[in-house]
């Protein structure tokens, strides 16, 4: 067994009716630089994705730590964060993001990555693919479209542990469950994810 691209949208589909989403989506709290940062976002019209969105669309999200930006311009992005914060943060190139961080602390704030890198998986875009909502006048990736991205990076052989909680708060664990050695069978790296029950 593998996980093709049709297994990979029975899956989606199957899981799509236990998204654990909120009656009325809300915005999750920031404040100081983050709160400052959503403002820019408001004014460049860019996407949210991350923790984040999970946060302001479902009942169970993971705690955010930054703000997953996706910007069609990143530079112009990077210029309205500037202009309200200046030096109080500095932005560093990090894989195909340029991370934004608190000068002071040195904290990672934000992340801003092209918008069409964002949430894509061996090339297939599943913001493209399963859209965009808008919470309270900001665009925010659908939960639909991150937990595709989740299945999808299952076969990639390159799951990290967040992925895989992802997973389980975007379905409350309403899957089955998929043990290391069959994980091992379906991975095209053969390898087993820390040993860990993995759940669907």
């Amino acid at each position: 067994m593998v996980l093709t691209k049709r297994l990979l949208r029975v899956i989606t589909a199957f899981h799509e009716s236990s998204i654990p989403y909120k009656k009325v989506p809300k915005l999750p709290k920031t404040k100081g630089l983050q709160k400052a940062i959503i403002k820019a976002i408001r004014k460049t019209g860019d996407t949210i994705s991350g923790s984040y969105a999970q946060a302001a669309l479902t009942k169970y999200p993971r705690r955010f730590e930054d703000i997953d930006i996706l910007s069609p311009n990143v530079r112009k992005t990077i210029r309205e964060i500037k202009e309200r914060l200046g030096d109080k943060v500095t932005f560093k190139k990090k894989f195909r993001a340029i991370t934004v961080v608190n000068s002071k602390t040195g904290k990672e704030i934000a992340d801003i990555v092209p918008y069409e890198k964002g949430e894509t998986v061996k090339g297939i875009s599943y913001v493209e693919k399963y859209g965009i909502t808008e919470v309270e006048g900001i665009k925010v990736v659908s939960p639909k479209t991150r937990l595709a991205s989740k299945i999808a990076q299952l076969q990639t052989g390159k799951v990290k542990e967040k992925v895989l909680k992802d997973i389980r708060i975007l379905t409350r664990e309403k899957g089955f469950a998929l043990k290391p050695k069959k994980q091992f069978s379906l991975s095209p790296r053969k390898k087993s994810i820390r040993g860990n029950t993995l759940w669907w």
